[in-house]
């Protein structure tokens, strides 16, 4: 199926399924991006990869939607206040994501979620966050559970 087709079926689906979800994404445009790894909002715009996106299953592509658009619901945008912009995402993600779940979203292999965030703010998180990854801000860096850095950053919220 192809990407634009999946996004609307998707779209449809948190409608009627997921109806708070769905209508906060009918606010956003859906617009091809196949320079990005994945998808991405800048809380006005659904920037997407068709090929990311068509790899992925239908339910898999309601949780990738529900979850970009909890970043500008929760105005993380507004939030960052000059942190780190790869740190702040992640923090910003593990806030999000067990809420996610927990109301029964499958989302893109390689979120996060780390038990030891849930209810904590992305602040909070981010400040944890912050004194594991090295200071300079190193891309390749590992976390506790060797992952890099990188490879959590599948979707992500654009700074306006």
């Amino acid at each position: 199926m192809k990407a634009e087709r999946k996004l609307l079926k998707a779209r449809a689906d948190l409608l009627l399924h997921q109806p708070f979800f769905g209508s906060l994404c009918l606010r956003m445009n859906p617009v091809e991006d196949r320079a990005s790894s994945s998808a991405w909002t800048d809380g006005k715009t659904f920037g997407y990869n068709p090929y990311y996106i068509e790899k992925l299953s239908g339910s898999q592509v309601e949780g990738l939607l529900a979850h970009t658009i909890m970043h500008p619901a929760c105005q993380h945008h507004k939030r960052r206040n000059g942190r780190d912009e790869r740190i702040w995402n992640m923090a910003c993600d593990h806030s999000i994501n067990w809420i996610l779940l927990e109301a029964g979203f499958d989302l893109p292999d390689g979120y996060l979620d780390d038990e030891k965030y849930h209810g904590k703010t992305a602040e909070d998180i981010f400040t944890e966050l912050n004194k594991e990854f090295d200071q300079e801000g190193n891309p390749g860096l590992h976390n506790r559970t060797g992952i890099t850095v990188r490879t959590f950053l599948l979707f992500h919220f654009r700074s306006q």
